[in-house]
């Protein structure tokens, strides 16, 4: 059986309307399952809960760039402004959704580039598609 190789260069951000895919760098999605605990009369029980889901952006910063992804970004943050993003994990595994818009942080070095990185938590469930 082969193995295919995974590698992290696609994912799509868009960002009112308009798709960012070259300034990004990583994109990790992450998600957190929430347990349910407790005890009744007849003993303890656990279940699991509704999973949480961060998607970690890391990517060039492009301040003052035509269309760019920081600013967007930050207007985003600012007005609600809805951010939806597509991941492509292998051939035949993608992942969407929604995310609530975060604050990219600003400055970054002085002897290489600057790159932004931005943690963002995903609104509501992630959509799969197997195929």
């Amino acid at each position: 059986m082969a193995t295919a190789v995974v590698t992290g260069r696609t994912i799509t951000l868009t960002v009112n309307s308009v798709a960012y895919t070259d300034q990004i760098t990583s994109a990790v999605l992450t998600p957190t399952d929430n347990a349910i605990t407790g005890v009744v009369l007849s003993g303890p029980y656990a279940a699991r809960g509704t999973a949480t889901w961060t998607l970690d952006v890391e990517m060039i910063a492009d301040w003052g760039a035509t269309s760019s992804v920081c600013e967007s970004l930050w207007t985003a943050a600012e007005t609600g402004t809805a951010v939806t993003f597509t991941m492509l994990a292998a051939t035949g595994a993608s992942f969407s959704g929604s995310v609530v818009p975060m604050f990219p942080q600003v400055g970054g070095p002085a002897d290489g580039a600057q790159t932004v990185s931005v943690s963002m938590p995903v609104n509501g469930s992630v959509t799969e598609t197997f195929s």
